[in-house]
Parts: C-alpha cells; sequence; structure tokens
C-alpha cells in the first residue's frame, strides 16, 4: 500500500528548463546595460563562472547557488566581485519566482493525495533556502509533510542518503513509498538504489540509449500518476 509519494522539484513539479533559460536571460540584459558589453560576452563569462563553481565544488548544494556563478563570472569580466552580484541573483531569481506554474494536474493530484491522507514529501537537490520559496511560490507548502534537500543530507542525488533521509522523516519503509521525478539516473535510479519504487515523469518522451536498467513506472502527465495510485 502506497503511503506517501516523494517528489522531485525542479523540472518535476514546475519546468525549470525552461524558465532557468528565460531568467538567465533577464539577469543577462541587465548587466549588459549597467556595464555596457555585449549579451554574448555575458552568457561566455557567466557560462565559465558556472563551470568553475561546479568543478571546484562538485557535488555540493552550494554548487547550484546562482550567486557564485555570479559572483565568478565578475571575476572573469575584471569586475568588482561583489557589486553586481546581489542584484544579479535578484534578478535571476526574481523572474523565475514571478513566472513558476506548476506543471499541468499537480494541484488536483497534490489534493487528491491529501484527502486520501497520503503523506507528501519533497527530495530536491539545491540550496533549502531557495526550495522552500518554490513551494510557496508554487502554494503548495501547506501539503507538503516532509522536506529533504541535498543541503541538509549532505548528499546530492542519486546518493541514497538523501532518500533514506526522506524516509526516516516519513517513518515509513521503502515499500511503503513511491518517488517521482524527471531525472533517470539521478532520480529513477537512485530511488531504486535506496529501495523505494521509482516513477519517471517524462513529458518530453526521452529516450534511454539502453534498456532500463531497473523496474519503474514510466508517465507523461501527472493524471497517469493519479491513476496508478488509486486505480491499480
Amino acid at each position: 500500500m502506497i503511503k506517501a509519494v516523494i517528489f522531485d522539484l525542479d523540472n518535476t513539479l514546475y519546468d525549470y528548463d525552461l524558465l532557468n533559460d528565460a531568467a538567465i536571460k533577464n539577469a543577462g540584459i541587465w548587466l549588459c546595460q549597467q556595464i555596457k558589453i555585449s549579451y554574448d560576452e555575458f552568457t561566455s563569462a557567466f557560462e565559465k563562472g558556472r563551470y568553475k563553481t561546479k568543478e571546484f565544488m562538485k557535488n555540493c548544494a552550494s554548487q547550484h547557488n546562482r550567486i557564485i556563478y555570479f559572483q565568478k563570472m565578475s571575476e572573469i569580466l575584471g569586475l568588482n566581485p561583489i557589486k553586481y552580484s546581489i542584484e544579479l541573483y535578484e534578478k535571476y531569481w526574481g523572474y523565475m519566482l514571478d513566472n513558476m506554474q506548476l506543471v499541468p494536474y499537480a494541484e488536483q493530484l497534490i489534493k487528491k493525495l491529501c484527502s486520501e491522507n497520503i503523506k507528501i514529501a519533497i527530495c530536491t537537490d539545491l540550496t533549502t533556502h531557495i526550495q522552500h520559496r518554490k513551494l510557496r511560490t508554487l502554494k503548495i507548502a501547506d501539503y507538503i509533510d516532509v522536506f529533504v534537500s541535498s543541503e541538509e543530507a549532505d548528499a546530492e542525488k542519486p546518493d541514497i542518503r538523501i532518500f533514506r533521509m526522506t524516509l526516516d522523516k516519513l517513518g515509513l519503509f521503502e515499500n511503503e513509498a513511491i518517488y517521482v521525478g524527471d531525472n533517470y539516473q539521478k532520480d529513477v535510479i537512485g530511488a531504486y538504489d535506496a529501495g523505494i519504487f521509482p516513477v519517471w515523469y517524462n513529458p518530453q518522451r526521452k529516450k534511454l540509449l539502453e534498456n532500463p536498467a531497473c523496474k519503474m513506472l514510466e508517465i507523461e502527465q501527472m493524471s497517469q500518476l493519479e491513476r496508478y495510485i488509486f486505480h491499480e
């Protein structure tokens, strides 16, 4: 019997990729106006700053912190590393939060789970602060029973520690929960290795290069998940 559904957040409950590109552009256009550089110069420096951050920090949660990307980018452009970083961070996240929407049927599904006393957990990479803000912006914070970030778990998916911490907080065994996420390697394989049945949310119908490495459910719409849980 399913007693909890554990969700990934980014690209699962909202379209992160689409918003991320637009938010970077929003911040970049602002900086270009301030210091009179081309947008190509901005994007080149931003990507170098992002790469340097991830390369140095590896698998810690702070590797995702946009203010560090913008600080590194400023250093690459020969700017004062402090002068624009906070403003760029706020331009980026301001755009993201202003334009964030739940994927179709996610709200109905979450309310249905709550009405049936099925617990809801969020198990996500990235830093805790911004993930909390996203859940409030999406207006689903009140429905969340358990939250675990890679920052708290000191482990990035697919490391099983982040999944185990989520189960521990739920007070459930592995076979009493399912995990829903968009990333095959991080979410599906990670959950499976932790003993949790994985659901691959794949609205773009991505193809695997080889046969699936584990038993899973693949869905393209959240309504399919509801049917699986309640009408299996």
